[in-house]
């Protein structure tokens, strides 16, 4: 009957990608397992699972050795890293005694893309489509964590096919009302629009400076 539950657990393991552990003796077993990749990131929640063999969860102990470590429910524990580098799981029964370690390393969240009316940088905008736009957004790619992004600030510049230049600084997501009269309202066919410092605030308070956007009005 044991090497039947070893099995289960072993397959879910199998299932979830997870790395190989670390175990103290051989009872009861532990394994560890990430439930999104085998990496954490720095600053939000990192889904873990933790099964040990003929223990009930009152019975054993999780801990990190950086950031925070939480219970949410059944055998699902969330970490939240606070440094990068590698982050070590214990599981410890409540005397104390080891039963496993897992480490993980911890990167940073990947940088959003800044976009425009849902369109890539270097797209082209019919003008009408452009001064209907209300401000601009970030989004980050293939990445399987819900995490958003603030957008802070940016730099809006038009450069007018006739050789004209304007610029305006702008706080927030949202365009002011100052950039869409001064930009929005005389944009036209052959222009080039272009947002550069966009500065976005991480989930975890760090503000960044991320890649600049252009589109081509026609």
């Amino acid at each position: 009957m044991q090497m039947i539950r070893l099995f289960q657990v072993l397959f879910l393991v199998y299932l979830n990608g997870v790395l190989p552990i670390n175990t103290y003796g051989q009872n009861p077993k532990a394994i560890v397992v990430a439930k999104k990749m085998d990496v954490m990131y720095i600053g939000i929640d990192n889904p873990i699972e933790v099964y040990v063999e003929d223990l009930d969860i009152s019975e054993f102990d999780i801990t990190v050795n950086q950031g925070v470590v939480e219970w949410m429910e059944n055998k699902t524990y969330k970490v939240i890293p606070k440094n990068l580098g590698t982050l070590s799981v214990y599981v410890n029964k409540k005397d104390g005694s080891p039963i496993t370690q897992q480490n993980f390393r911890v990167k940073d969240i990947p940088l959003p893309v800044a976009m425009c009316g849902f369109k890539r940088s270097g797209s082209k905008i019919p003008a009408s489509h452009m001064k209907a736009q209300q401000g601009i957004s970030c989004v980050l790619d293939n990445f399987d964590f819900d995490v958003r992004y603030q957008i802070v600030s940016f730099n809006c510049k038009l450069y007018q096919k006739e050789g004209g230049f304007l610029e305006v600084n702008n706080e927030g997501a949202p365009f002011s009302e100052q950039l869409k009269s001064d930009i929005l309202k005389t944009v036209n066919s052959g222009d080039v629009i272009i947002f550069t410092d966009i500065r976005v605030k991480s989930p975890s308070g760090n503000e960044l400076v991320i890649a600049p956007i252009f589109y081509l009005i026609e």
